[in-house]
């Protein structure tokens, strides 16, 4: 009974601090956004549910990022006060090992770890979808001029060239299907998933025996002919980073990727694969200096010096993700060796445990 009296007390200890910092940080990142928005939103019509639904989906994006804080943060408070108010000390007194009191602690750790990989599963992904719904529903307009050029690979070794799709209508806005080296098409909208796919507003350029492309007005919106995988298509419009893991193992066994996506797919899967970690390594790393026992401990300098290290850690990954992003260095070596670092340091801390 005892037993499970200090268990329950712990695990709500840490779960109710970190789920407290979430509602808390969320709120105030929700109503400062909605004060930069709010004329956007009221310009192209959006209804109060789309609202509540757009930042329900920004918080499934964002979750990766807040989590680690807020367990950081649980993690100093729920250590710190219960060794500060002795509750420690009097469990250790009747003979509970160190490591034995960090169980319902770490058992909340590793649920979350689980949380963020099915959010990185099903989570982040759909609401990636709904985001890009809800902005290309009302912000069309606002969008196309900022979007960069895309490319399919098509079925049939055809490339198509995309500026924009559109996930509210399932079209490519400033699309081009690329059939070969002598036959272009220039579609202003392009409908892929329309049986058959059909343009509008097609032009169609084929080489000459000089070696020309000229527009050939006999031959317009002809695209019966493009075969499309729609699974396949979809893998390729959105980014690696919004596909979820099973998805990610998959593309990088296709060998039909550019050298450029293989970057992208490999970054994307590693970094998915390794953050959920950086809740159990924000966890120890700041444990021992929580649990010394000392007269005068200074909360407030484990606070800053933890907050820093996982903002430093943040900026690090974010520059090396770049670097893998555009082939400077090996994704394995800029993705995986921060994450070494951190968990052999974050090892050496658990094992002071035992010195407590």
């Amino acid at each position: 009974m005892i037993r499970s009296i200090w268990k329950k007390h712990f695990f709500y200890q840490i779960s109710s601090v970190v789920f407290l910092f979430l509602a808390i940080s969320w709120a105030l990142f929700a109503l400062i956004d909605y004060t930069n928005r709010s004329a956007a939103f009221h310009s192209y019509h959006f209804s109060f549910q789309e609202i509540g639904l757009y930042y329900l989906f920004l918080f499934l994006q964002k979750i990766e990022i807040l989590l680690p804080f807020a367990i950081l943060i649980g993690s100093i408070k729920t250590l710190v006060s219960l060794n500060t108010k002795n509750e420690l000390l009097a469990l250790l007194a009747a003979g509970f090992s160190l490591r034995y009191l960090m169980r319902p602690l770490l058992l909340f750790i590793f649920l979350m770890i689980t949380a963020v990989y099915i959010n990185f599963e099903w989570g982040y992904p759909y609401a990636m979808r709904q985001i890009h719904l809800l902005e290309d529903s009302h912000f069309q307009e606002k969008k196309d001029d900022k979007q960069p050029i895309k490319q399919a690979l098509l079925e049939d070794g055809s490339l198509l060239l995309f500026h924009h799709f559109n996930t509210a209508d399932l079209q490519f806005n400033e699309a081009y299907w690329i059939k070969s080296i002598d036959s272009i098409y220039r579609i202003r909208k392009f409908h892929p998933y329309a049986l058959p796919p059909y343009g509008e507003q097609v032009d169609h350029f084929e080489r000459n025996a000089k070696g020309e492309l000229l527009l050939d007005p006999t031959t317009q919106n002809v695209l019966s002919q493009i075969k499309i995988n729609p699974e396949d298509l979809i893998q390729q419009i959105f980014e690696p980073k919004e596909q979820p893991l099973s998805n990610l193992f998959e593309m990088l066994g296709n060998s039909k990727y550019t050298k450029d996506r293989k970057a992208l797919i490999t970054t994307a899967l590693l970094h998915k694969l390794t953050l959920p970690w950086l809740c159990l390594i924000v966890f120890l790393l700041p444990a021992p200096f929580c649990l010394k026992f000392t007269r005068h401990l200074n909360a407030f300098l484990i606070y800053i010096l933890s907050t820093f290290t996982l903002v430093a850690f943040y900026l690090i990954l974010n520059a090396l993700t770049t670097l893998s992003n555009y082939q400077v260095s090996s994704p394995w070596l800029a993705i995986l060796i921060p994450y070494a670092i951190l968990g052999i340091i974050s090892a050496y801390q658990y094992k002071r445990l035992d010195t407590k």
